[in-house]
């Protein structure tokens, strides 16, 4: 295992380049334009994850036929193209896959996710232009997910019609959905204002009945409001 934070040494690149036998690296920090730039990653990595600016080549994750767990958390962007590239040839193998803002700009990986990822046990991802109708797709298609997060960006996003299709097309093994406000500017006065109890009741006649972890992140100083009644119907269900 490698780990590293903060701004990235010389010579970093070149090390992780002649490893033979590492399973997981950590990237997590910010890579100077006169530093060099990574030229290849070890094809025995099982976890990847990627925090910060880094300059790396996208086509290298293409070539990682071993990856297990892949988390892209990045500044600069990444081309759709690539990724796409590696679900498609490994993404059979992948059983957690976390994505951020600037991943799939036009909505055009999450199309594909469930046709190339089906054995994902958790998923984190961000549906950019407010369109979670390809959640259906994925969520016929991976059957063995557990757990998943969705960030909200900067479009609307129709939290009651996204926990409807929870509801109605979650795999039977899902257990946690998180639902993340950080990307967006939120107002209390119209986010989770409706009315819970019809979804919870039919979060309560799934079959099997799994009990579900339902969170919500915000770094609103503002916070969300539940309403009386919601909290009242929430106390009901749990």
């Amino acid at each position: 295992m490698i780990t590293f934070g903060g701004y990235v040494p010389n010579g970093l690149a070149e090390l992780v380049s002649v490893q033979k036998h590492i399973k997981y690296l950590e990237l997590n920090g910010y890579l100077k334009t006169t530093i060099q730039p990574f030229t290849k990653f070890p094809n025995t990595l099982t976890k990847l994850r990627i925090v910060g600016c880094f300059r790396i080549p996208w086509s290298l994750i293409s070539e990682l036929s071993n990856l297990q767990e892949l988390s892209l958390s990045l500044i600069n962007e990444i081309d759709d193209e690539y990724l796409i590239k590696f679900l498609e040839i490994n993404g059979n193998n992948l059983k957690e896959l976390s994505l951020y803002k600037n991943i799939a700009l036009n909505g055009s990986l999450n199309l594909k996710l469930g046709k190339f990822c089906p054995n994902l046990r958790s998923l984190r991802i961000v549906f950019p232009n407010g369109d979670i109708v390809p959640l259906k797709g994925i969520f016929n298609s991976c059957q063995q997910l557990e757990c998943i997060e969705i960030l909200r960006s900067l479009f609307f996003l129709e939290e009651r019609e996204l926990l409807e299709i929870v509801v109605d097309f979650s795999p039977k093994k899902i257990y946690k959905l998180s639902i993340d406000l950080a990307l967006c500017n939120i107002d209390p006065k119209t986010t989770f204002q409706w009315g819970l109890r019809s979804i919870l009741e039919r979060c309560a006649n799934r079959v099997p009945c799994i009990p579900l972890s339902f969170i919500i992140n915000s770094s609103s100083n503002l916070g969300i409001r539940l309403s009386k009644s919601n909290i009242k119907i929430i106390e009901e269900y749990i």
